[in-house]
């Protein structure tokens, strides 16, 4: 796999919890800032796919941390897309600290119109170009069931919050549920653990995200979700691996 090589992306210090280890919204801008410069180098950059009236969206991501980020220290990134069913796209993603592995990521994409903000299908060619296998097992794409959810925050989305297509970015999500977390629960990212980030329905400015937090065996699950709906806009399940 030494041909995905592709660049190297740096942990920002403001992205590093009270424990020295790195929240869940650091992990996916490393995601994101990797992903960025592979389609940057594939004349698909942010910039480039707007100005063609769309961006991709994530629609869900699972990280498997084995060694959690706890500096500033380059990471290596290696990443491919393994998979594109039109409309969505799945990016395998690894990241590495000299020759030992930190985490690695699969991230589930669509297109969607900057005008619009729907799910759009892209002509041939502008999909990426499917080059290696699954890195991830058990990628989760759905969460069907979840424990019983306890209401434990309400929180409005703010003007920085809001990202070039116009709704909350994706990082945020992350943001949200980490803030949720007790004490103990941030502790488990400084071990092996796994998240998983379901996107169902987009956030806008102005919104308010009503935040829930429940576990059970699983692990622990928070919810945010529109003060009118009882279905959850996003999920996020944090599941301690054994180390």
């Amino acid at each position: 796999m030494n041909e995905h090589i592709l660049h190297t992306v740096l942990p920002a210090s403001g992205e590093l919890g009270k424990s020295g280890a790195m929240r869940l919204s650091g992990y996916q801008h490393l995601i994101c800032a990797a992903a960025e410069l592979d389609l940057t180098t594939r004349n698909m950059s942010i910039g480039q796919t707007i100005a063609k009236g769309y961006a991709w969206a994530i629609t869900s991501l699972t990280v498997d941390v084995t060694q959690p980020v706890t500096g500033c220290d380059p990471l290596s990134a290696r990443t491919w897309i393994s998979s594109d069913r039109q409309p969505i796209n799945r990016r395998e993603l690894q990241f590495l600290l000299g020759d030992n592995e930190c985490f690695r990521a699969a991230v589930f994409s669509t297109p969607v119109s900057v005008e619009t903000h729907r799910i759009i299908r892209l002509d041939a060619g502008d999909a990426g170009c499917v080059g290696g296998p699954l890195l991830v097992d058990n990628a989760v794409s759905r969460i069907t069931s979840l424990p019983e959810m306890e209401e434990v925050s309400r929180r409005e989305v703010f003007p920085s919050d809001i990202d070039a297509l116009g709704h909350m970015n994706n990082c945020r999500y992350g943001a949200l549920a980490y803030d949720v977390l007790t004490e103990s629960e941030r502790e488990l990212l400084t071990g092996p653990f796994r998240f998983t980030i379901i996107f169902r329905r987009q956030f806008f400015q102005g919104d308010t995200v009503v935040l829930c937090r429940g576990a059970d065996d699983r692990g622990i699950f928070v919810t945010g979700s529109q003060p009118d709906s009882d279905k959850p806009s996003f999920i996020v399940w944090l599941e301690p691996q054994n180390q």
